[in-house]
């Protein structure tokens, strides 16, 4: 059925000029990135500009994906949370620098000294429980708040709070946690009371795979020339940290949101979009649930997320008053690069020209690392290529989702060196290997002994 996707284009708005550069990518994209579903929102201005469908939002029945169509959001969840704290602490029901064990006394002893602020930008040093070993097991299982404080608490604290940055699902699990004890209400009907609701978000809520839900998209994985149904995830795990479902009109209204006093004050935004600080007086480009950066030295607020069977990216330029709004219904598919790439489209300021590739100078390690990745798509890493702390993220867990990716996207065709960079003791290389119809770029990151501390692949 991959010949629908290039036939299927839906309810499309906007000045058909604005239309055509949009169509005319997204076509040929949909096939070389093997995307089954896409829906796309572009806001400019304070009003949607352009809203798109491509491709099926279900596979087995047929059915276009249209701007109405309601994808998983994954961690753009994290902004709705990080807002409701916000809206907390202006009513004086929460206060960032109080330790989150002010408001959970059944935390463990090792994470008391742990602050809100420190949960929201990511520099608490609790271990993501998303990485530990035998997650891909467990997420398919229900559970309890409990089960999730014990899984986590066995582990030591990659960090001590506030002395570095390590993205962790457990903060925002954790924050969400904080908002039902506070209000005294489960956390869906807080979201709904006070963002949803005022937004006029109607196609918004936490999801619950047993509700019927009008114009929900299926969720896949990549299987050989077609796609196979994602994993299933039980809702309890990803919870306030990315348990959300919308639409990219409903996204659009929460986007227009931003910066404007329906939900919070001009200050309190500006804290959420304001780097985190370390210890030493460091800083990281993260906020709360957003990233920061920039494009040709244009601002970046955006924030993607991904869960089994879907891709989602917000990418806002509050300078260009742009934003680019992303849903895919794959994992992986490159929500991302889409959106950047689109965003490019409509103002071309933010057109980045991409390096040449390098010349290899070390072809037998290109050579292992291929080897490397061909094992990956077998489900048969050696850990003895890795060093000791990327073993204990990659085994097993990390190694089953690989090859759930990865693993029936066809066979290696190609695979060449597109970047290789030292930062201090440590060096990335960066490959584009195809796969049958898909291109993934395949990143290694190594230690000054030459082992492996970071494996992983992206769509290309």
């Amino acid at each position: 059925m991959r010949w629908l996707i290039a036939s299927l284009l839906v309810c499309c708005a906007g000045a058909a000029l604005a239309q055509d550069p949009v169509n005319a990518f997204m076509h040929p994209e949909m096939q070389a990135r093997h995307i089954p579903g896409c829906s796309i929102a572009i806001v400019h201005g304070g009003k949607i500009d352009f809203q798109g469908g491509y491709g099926l939002a279900d596979v087995e029945n047929e059915v276009a994906a249209t701007p109405q169509t309601i994808y998983e959001l994954g961690s753009i969840t994290k902004q709705f949370t990080a807002t409701l704290i916000m809206i907390l602490v202006e009513q004086n029901e929460l206060a960032l620098d109080r330790h989150a064990a002010d408001y959970l006394p059944e935390l463990p002893k090792a994470w008391k000294a742990v602050t809100l602020r420190e949960l929201l930008n990511h520099t608490s040093g609790i271990p993501n429980y998303t990485e530990l070993p035998n997650f891909d097991r467990l997420m398919r299982e229900p559970g309890s708040k409990q089960d999730l404080i014990d899984l986590v608490a066995k582990q030591k604290l990659d960090f001590e709070p506030g002395t570095s940055w390590k993205y962790s699902n457990t903060g925002y699990f954790l924050l969400g946690m904080i908002i039902e004890k506070v209000t005294g209400k489960p956390y869906a009907q807080v979201l709904k009371e006070r963002i949803l609701d005022p937004l006029d978000m109607t196609s918004t809520s936490m999801n619950d795979s047993s509700t019927l839900l009008k114009h929900r998209a299926r969720g896949y994985a990549p299987a050989g020339d077609g796609w196979k149904n994602a994993e299933y995830v039980d809702m309890f795990w990803p919870f306030s940290a990315g348990a959300m479902v919308s639409n990219v009109l409903d996204l659009a209204k929460w986007v227009e949101a931003q910066g404007s006093p329906k939900l919070l004050s001009p200050a309190s935004w500006e804290q959420m979009w304001t780097p985190a600080k370390l210890a030493g007086g460091k800083t990281e480009p993260y906020g709360f649930g957003w990233s920061l950066g920039e494009t040709n030295g244009i601002k970046v607020i955006e924030h993607g997320g991904s869960i089994p069977g879907f891709s989602a990216m917000i990418s806002r330029y509050p300078e260009r008053d742009l934003a680019v709004i992303v849903l895919v219904n794959e994992l992986p598919a490159g929500a991302e690069k889409l959106a950047h790439s689109i965003a490019a489209l409509w103002d071309r300021s933010l057109r980045v020209t991409e390096p040449a590739p390098p010349q290899d100078a070390d072809p037998a390690l290109t050579e292992k690392q291929r080897g490397i990745f061909e094992n990956a798509l077998k489900g048969k890493l050696d850990p003895g290529d890795f060093a000791e702390s990327a073993r204990k993220i990659l085994f097993p867990s990390h190694v089953h989702d690989l090859q759930n990716a990865i693993g029936g996207a066809g066979g290696l065709t190609s695979f060449e060196l597109s970047q290789d960079k030292k930062d201090g003791e440590r060096r990335t290389r960066v490959y584009k290997a195809k796969l049958g119809s898909q291109t993934l770029d395949v990143v290694y990151i190594m230690d000054s002994q030459g082992k492996l501390v970071g494996f992983g692949v992206r769509p290309g």
